[in-house]
């Protein structure tokens, strides 16, 4: 049986918030003035114009890496320039570059560079928000 916890204890210590050796990746895509960062999933995700482009994690596989936020329709004309992208073995819906692949970082680089050009190919609107309240107000 566990005993109680003292309320006169210290508070106890919280750990910091882990931070994305990732970010370099999002940095050129800072500058742009339609440019938001966000959290997400505990990872970092790049908007610009509205539009999620690029989600960077340094967590366990599969989430270890950079995805690219696109449409299925969308891979083969990726694929075609960027032949080191996989599509996301659980968001099949985007495509990733694991960070463990040989030329992570200048394919990461071209990935930064094809998003701040606004690459067709990439980029899709985010869903809009669910209000999970219901309002007091029923409309008749």
């Amino acid at each position: 049986m566990r005993n109680p916890p003292n309320p006169f204890a210290p508070p106890r210590k919280q750990r910091g918030a882990r931070l994305n050796s990732l970010l370099w990746i999002l940095e050129p895509l800072e500058r742009e003035s339609g440019y938001t960062h966000r959290k997400m999933f505990g990872a970092d995700a790049a908007y610009l114009d509205g539009l999620l482009y690029l989600i960077v994690a340094d967590r366990d596989v599969p989430w270890n890496g950079v995805m690219v936020c696109t449409s299925q329709d969308r891979h083969a004309a990726l694929l075609a320039d960027l032949p080191r992208l996989l599509p996301h073995p659980v968001l099949g819906k985007w495509l990733y570059l694991p960070q463990s692949d040989e030329a992570f970082e200048a394919t990461a680089a071209m990935l930064a560079e094809l998003a701040v050009a606004r690459d067709p190919r990439m980029g899709v609107a985010p869903k809009p928000k669910v209000s999970r309240r219901k309002s007091w107000r029923m409309e008749e």
